[in-house]
């Protein structure tokens, strides 16, 4: 399960602790709830995968984000789950190698993920795969983007309008 909806699981089985049917009936409803994916993320794959969407639609990242940045952000989304563990910039690379993004720059603030506009289609499948959505401001939507209205869509990918 998502580390979300595992956290919303664990809340709501604590006071059925004792109570067996209801238990039973709360995992199976959040076991079917997720059958959608035969391949469940791990906490970290999940930050990383959401982290790396979330600063892809952000205007100033556009083209490539550091990785130290793209940390940051998954450790936050790590604190946010409850997670006590912390990720590394080595980590989190690998996890974007994982996902099949390996375009890398090193520049003089650090090594920096290349996204190309071949990335963006791969990118949103993988984020309507597992669910994963916006979460923070300063998400600007891309044509890519099936639940953003048309008005909040670019005329064009990669270019912000505003």
């Amino acid at each position: 399960m998502p580390p979300r909806t595992r956290g919303l699981y664990l809340a709501l089985s604590t006071p059925c602790a004792d109570d067996e049917p209801s238990h039973n009936f709360l995992l199976d409803y959040f076991r079917d709830l997720h059958l959608h994916s035969d391949d469940p993320l791990s906490a970290a794959e999940h930050a990383v995968l959401a982290a790396l969407f979330q600063s892809a639609h952000m205007p100033q990242n556009r083209g490539q984000l550091l990785i130290r940045d793209l940390t940051a952000a998954v450790n936050r989304y790590l604190q946010e789950e409850g997670e006590r563990r912390c990720a590394t910039g080595r980590h989190v690379g690998a996890l974007l190698t994982g996902f099949g993004f390996t375009r890398r720059r090193r520049m003089n603030t650090g090594w920096a993920l290349l996204l190309e506009k071949e990335d963006s289609p791969r990118l949103h499948q993988l984020a309507a795969h597992y669910g994963i959505t916006h979460r923070e401001s300063g998400f600007v939507a891309c044509s890519f983007c099936q639940d953003a209205p048309p008005a909040a869509r670019p005329l064009a990918v990669g270019v912000v309008m505003g």
